[in-house]
């Protein structure tokens, strides 16, 4: 395998390293380079005080479970508290789409496109209000699959977790 400077498996094809990464569950990268969060504005977290997670399903389970771990931290941290009948449910999905990067070079006054094929990783946190049924917030952040990402799974879906939570909005009673 090659790498290039930012590290991403290059000379894998992206099925490969599709199967790669579900066989060893983890399907998120490091940085977290493109965070997009929202919220419904008159939502305010101040009546929600427990959460709980929906069933595992699918077969990433594993990387689900790494991320519902630093999920319940966050959502702790901020004065949530887990419960088996939760104000909040929360949905977590975690997967990886095959990406196509054509950086351009110029090589002898020519242009030249490089095509490299990697795996881009995605997690996706839904917070629903169990009672009216609707979306509270969504948290989503992406980042190309790296060999340091398939090396230190946890590390990696704890930094997932934590860029999509960037702008959560505060609990305040």
């Amino acid at each position: 395998m090659k790498q290039n400077r930012h590290n991403t498996v290059r000379t894998m094809t992206a099925s490969t390293l599709v199967a790669l990464a579900t066989l060893g569950g983890i399907f998120t990268g490091t940085g977290c380079a493109s965070p997009d969060t929202q919220h419904t504005a008159s939502a305010a977290l101040g009546p929600y005080q427990t959460f709980g997670f929906g069933p595992i399903t699918g077969s990433n389970g594993r990387a689900i479970s790494l991320a519902q771990d630093e999920v319940s931290r966050q959502l702790m941290a901020r004065g949530l508290m887990p419960s088996s009948n939760p104000d909040l449910l929360v949905n977590v999905q975690v997967r990886a789409n095959p990406a196509v990067r054509m950086p351009g070079t110029t090589y002898l006054g020519r242009a030249h496109a490089n095509i490299n094929h990697t795996t881009d990783g995605h997690l996706t946190i839904d917070l629903k209000d169990v009672r009216q049924n609707h979306l509270v917030w969504r948290g989503h952040t992406s980042h190309p699959i790296t060999r340091q990402v398939l090396d230190n799974p946890q590390r990696s879906m704890d930094r997932a977790v934590v860029e999509a939570f960037r702008s959560f909005p505060p609990h305040t009673h």
